[in-house]
């Protein structure tokens, strides 16, 4: 084995801070992604512990029926109350555990490989993955930064608890073993490969026992998630053990080996991509082939961490997911150290087909991370403009329902489902209708709450009850008025035979001689007007509702005149106070006409300067 203790401080520190410069140069964009996705749901845990009591918060299954009550429930639970919607705070806990990641790799390679140059290397190579976006850029997969941390730390104290025979150096693996629990399930391996590499190092091997107690605590904890924790129905979390696994699992080999996924770039660097992936899979296979030819088991171990950590998310086929391979990558990365520096002390052609290996996939790699990276932060990006648009829009308008128009498929991934208004205290959100790309994705759960018609929006626009934004890009804006007019316009369109003088939404079909809506109707003067849809049915005919009020017709009866485009078409008498209905023939002509209503007399109310005729509801041609 081989620990830093030799080494001076300012070498041990360079060794130490050389991955972490690496990643920060890599992921130079991660602390500027914003929140997206599932992290909405944890953002509003504060809301939920307020709501359901802290107990339920932090250990009531949630998601896919998880209870990971250090990597999303303290974690989104503390910072969201602390910082609110800033995402900085979670940017940087995920990169200072990432960072002791690194180091804690080129602690336990130096020790397996004998080399610090190695143990170096594979903290490189495993940092310059484009498998690590998501754990760096996105809160939600903190989790797999955490784990990684107490599976590396527990780890690395007991080889030094076998290196010096320390007692405390056996707590602390119990301890950071037991806190993995609560970062994620990955953390039930643990004690298999403690196992394995007691198998392959004789001074573990004489120590095997002393891992044994671990097995109770993960069968406990694998036992609770299997018949306590309620199972997601979603078809993506459904375990397979079928011919599929074979061809995941190469999958995921070569996800960790090499930049097979270089579509992300360019769609014409696929294939080289692919082929470039399957041959350092293949030159770390025979690496690992010839390590074992030699009795260094050391390698055995480095593969069966790889498989091992992978095993448990292997039958997820419905849900291949790059990031299941931030902890199992590390086996790989110290093998392709060891590798790296083995051809090295080989001679100049070992070296030259390493470097180039090396470079290879370094270019292909930081390409991907650099693209998905990008996308990344230009997609919350636009989610953290939104977001801002709609505080600002409650703080003016409080209370407001909103509708949304130009929202593009990316943005509505990016977090609608996971209900982002919410945290604003906003409880009616609507997709324009229109928007069909979204909302008739049958694979897209929960789009139903975003559903409106015009038949809901026109009269609540008319009453000033919604506020209409008009997303582009990273603009927000609010179009409210216009969105109105073309909404009532739209709206008297689909109804065009008739027109109700009590909803907002008609306003624009009524002409001269109307007051404002009272009690869902209005009042007219000594004339009014109005233009409706004219049905060419010969047979059609006018259809009028209002109220008789007893002052109007206490004195005598009220006599109201129609006509259609000047021409009467009937009148009525109106002796009694209360509701009526009259109707009256339409005569043919034009597609809408101009329907005059004239009163036979008006009054006036105390202290009312009004003139006032009859209250008029409802006109239907039908």
């Amino acid at each position: 084995m081989m620990p830093l203790d030799g080494m001076s401080r300012a070498r041990r520190a360079a060794y130490l801070l050389a991955p972490m410069l690496v990643c920060l140069a890599v992921y130079w964009r991660a602390p500027f992604v914003w929140f997206r996705m599932d992290d909405f749901s944890w953002l509003g845990l504060p809301l939920d512990a307020h709501n359901l009591g802290l107990f339920h918060v932090l250990f009531h299954p949630e998601g896919q029926g998880t209870v990971r009550v250090l990597s999303e429930r303290l974690f989104f639970l503390v910072l969201s109350a602390v910082f609110g919607l800033h995402a900085w705070p979670f940017r940087a806990v995920a990169l200072g555990t990432w960072l002791a990641d690194l180091a804690l790799i080129q602690l336990i390679g130096a020790r397996l490989t004998g080399s610090r140059a190695a143990g170096l290397w594979a903290a490189v190579l495993w940092t310059m993955s484009a498998t690590l976006v998501l754990p760096l850029a996105w809160a939600s997969a903190y989790n797999e930064v955490l784990c990684a941390f107490f599976m590396l730390a527990a780890f690395y104290a007991r080889l030094l608890w076998l290196e010096s025979g320390k007692v405390r150096w056996r707590w602390i693996e119990a301890g950071a073993y037991l806190l993995g629990f609560g970062a994620l399930e990955l953390m039930v391996v643990y004690p298999v490969l403690v196992m394995v590499h007691a198998a392959v190092n004789p001074q573990a091997r004489q120590r095997w026992s002393s891992a044994l107690w671990m097995f109770v605590p993960a069968a406990a904890f694998g036992l609770a998630h299997m018949y306590l924790i309620p199972k997601t129905a979603s078809p993506a979390y459904q375990l397979f053990l079928d011919r599929r696994l074979l061809g995941d699992f190469f999958a995921y080999v070569l996800w960790t080996v090499g930049p097979s996924r270089m579509e992300v770039v360019d769609a014409a660097w696929r294939q080289p991509g692919i082929a470039l992936s399957k041959l350092i899979a293949v030159v770390l296979a025979a690496f690992a082939l010839w390590k074992l030819w030699r009795r260094e088991f050391a390698a055995l171990f480095m593969g069966a961490w790889f498989v091992i950590v992978l095993a448990p998310v292997l039958p997820l086929a419905n849900h291949l997911s790059d990031y299941y391979l931030t902890v199992p990558g590390i086996g790989l990365a110290w093998l392709a150290g060891w590798a790296i520096v083995s051809a090295w002390r080989a001679g100049w052609p070992a070296r030259a087909a390493a470097m180039l290996l090396a470079g290879l996939y370094a270019a292909g790699s930081i390409a991907e991370v650099d693209r998905i990276a990008a996308w990344q932060m230009n997609v919350s990006a636009y989610m953290r403009v939104l977001v801002r648009a709609l505080e600002d829009t409650t703080a003016e308008h409080p209370g407001t329902a909103l509708v949304l128009t130009g929202v593009s498929q990316d943005l509505y991934l990016a977090g609608f489902l996971a209900d982002p208004f919410r945290l604003l205290g906003i409880h009616e959100v609507w997709l324009a209708p229109g928007q069909d790309q979204i909302l008739d994705r049958p694979d897209l759960e929960g789009t139903d709450r975003f559903r409106t018609s015009l038949e809901q929006l026109a009269p609540r626009l008319a009453r000033g009850d919604i506020r209409a934004l008009q997303i582009s890009g990273a603009t927000v804006v609010d179009v409210t008025a216009a969105y109105s007019a073309v909404v009532s316009a739209l709206y008297a369109d689909a109804h065009p035979n008739f027109v109700d003088a009590g909803d907002p939404v008609y306003t624009s079909a009524l002409g001269a001689g109307w007051y404002s809506i009272e009690n869902s109707a209005r009042w007219i003067g000594k004339s009014a007007t109005l233009d409706i849809g004219r049905v060419t049915s010969p047979q059609s005919r006018l259809y009028v509702t209002g109220h008789a009020a007893p002052a109007a017709v206490e004195a005598s009866a009220v006599t109201l005149r129609f006509l259609a485009d000047g021409h009467e078409i009937g009148t009525a008498k109106i002796s009694q106070p209360g509701p009526f209905t009259v109707d009256f023939p339409m005569p043919p002509g034009s597609a809408v006409a101009r329907i005059t209503v004239e009163c036979s007399r008006v009054m006036r109310a105390p202290g009312d300067s009004r003139d006032l005729g009859m209250i008029l509801r409802t006109f239907t041609v039908r």
